[in-house]
């Protein structure tokens, strides 16, 4: 169910999840994102972070009405603004 969503999320933003742009894997210009998905106890409160590759900019967004892939899009595109 988590793999699927995290698949689901990763089409809806235009990310294959297994392929990675040179330019990114080098660190060599900006605007590439690096996400990760930290869940807790009982698999209930869930905590997002994003990774500016080139500058390190890290934003935490917090799920704590869970991590389904539409909650962690619209919590990301808020924490970006």
């Amino acid at each position: 169910m988590i793999q699927g969503d995290l698949h689901r999320w990763l089409r809806q933003i235009g990310h294959d999840g297994r392929s990675t742009n040179a330019a990114a894997e080098a660190r060599s210009e900006a605007g590439h994102w690096e996400g990760d998905l930290i869940i807790g106890a009982a698999n209930r409160p869930a905590v997002a972070t994003l990774t500016e590759r080139l500058s390190r900019l890290t934003l935490t967004v917090a799920l704590p009405d869970g991590y389904d892939a539409e909650r962690n899009w619209r919590s990301a595109r808020r924490a970006a603004r």
